[in-house]
């Protein structure tokens, strides 16, 4: 009986520790389909260490100390739905941008914190530029609402936009997140072009089930059939990893996605996967009841592959969607599904 006990409390454990590995997911806070350049990521030998390790900074590839920089002025929007909790916009661009003192916010610049309700953990975006901040704190705001323009206030060699997560707003210490449009520069390097996949109401669930923050979701959950493997992703895709599987003959191997939404409305679906000439041209998908084939030996440039819609009119029904390989010998893959309020 001990035996039994104990290997009921390890699975537990083991189950524990899958889920508080999951990162969080984020969008990139920037205008859908506009490609930025990550120059320092998480470990960045320059300033991302400590308490500040797991950060971002985000820039154009040409940078200049000037307001000709491309990323000068461009706009910024909430990659996420929560509430404005504070809000700096009065330290001026182009001065006193070295060090952290009172008079450059303490190298924080302008700012907006924004507070994942459901959570409390919040998101700093730093750098904004002077007076152009368009929210306010206590505001409620969805997922792309404008926030203000990227500047170069506080500690800042160029015109840049620095993000972290926290636990909470009042303490600025990072943790780990990852990104909707896969993996930014994780190990600090230079040399990552990334296109900002930022959709207003869009809910994204991934294959290890992490969602990102501000979400419609009240619960959500991935079930799997059979045997499915695990695989990196370099770049271009939803979190960090996906699960593959071969189709055998009479295979009934499947995926699902399931969830409960907190709003009733009109919802579209998308999916991901990482394409390849050996996957599955006749991938089964099973959207709210209605089937739909999918190609996944080609991919498409915005990566997000429509699937269908539907009016999700309950918020305690659960809702699923489910994805199965026809061919045999060929392979399926699942990554993550977006689902969109309109």
């Amino acid at each position: 009986m001990k035996r039994i006990t104990f290997g009921i409390a390890l699975f537990c454990a083991v189950l524990i520790c899958m889920n508080a590995t999951a990162k969080p997911l984020l969008f990139m806070p920037f205008k859908m389909g506009s490609y930025w350049w990550c120059p320092q990521g998480n470990g960045g030998s320059y300033t991302h260490s400590g308490n500040l390790y797991w950060s971002f900074d985000f820039n154009k590839i040409k940078s200049y100390n000037s307001p000709s920089d491309p990323a000068y002025g461009q706009p910024i929007y909430a990659p996420l739905e929560g509430t404005i909790y504070d809000v700096v916009e009065n330290v001026t661009d182009f001065q006193n941008n070295y060090g952290s003192n009172s008079g450059n916010n303490y190298g924080w610049g302008n700012i907006v914190l924004l507070k994942d309700d459901s959570t409390g953990k919040c998101l700093r975006i730093c750098h904004f530029k002077k007076n152009s901040v368009a929210v306010s704190a206590g505001q409620h705001v969805q997922a792309g609402t404008y926030l203000g323009q990227l500047g170069m206030t506080g500690w800042s060699t160029n015109p840049h936009l620095h993000m972290h997560l926290q636990n909470n707003c009042s303490n600025s210490t990072s943790i780990p997140f990852a990104f909707v449009e896969g993996p930014v520069a994780d190990d600090g390097s230079w040399n990552t072009w990334k296109m900002s996949e930022l959709m207003p109401r869009g809910n994204v669930i991934d294959e290890d089930n992490s969602s990102n923050l501000g979400n419609y979701f009240s619960e959500h959950s991935v079930v799997k059939s059979g045997s499915w493997t695990s695989g990196t992703l370099n770049t271009g895709f939803v979190g960090d990893g996906y699960k593959a599987h071969q189709v055998m003959s009479g295979d009934m191997h499947s995926f699902t996605w399931n969830f409960k939404t907190k709003k009733p409305g009109y919802y579209v679906v998308f999916a991901k996967w990482v394409a390849h000439p050996n996957r599955d041209k006749y991938t089964k998908y099973t959207v709210f009841g209605k089937t739909v084939y999918q190609n996944q030996t080609k991919d498409i440039t915005t990566g997000w592959h429509y699937l269908g819609w539907g009016y999700l009119g309950s918020t305690s029904q659960k809702y699923s969607i489910t994805m199965q390989g026809t061919t045999p010998g060929k392979y399926v893959v699942a990554d993550g599904i977006i689902v969109i309020k309109l």
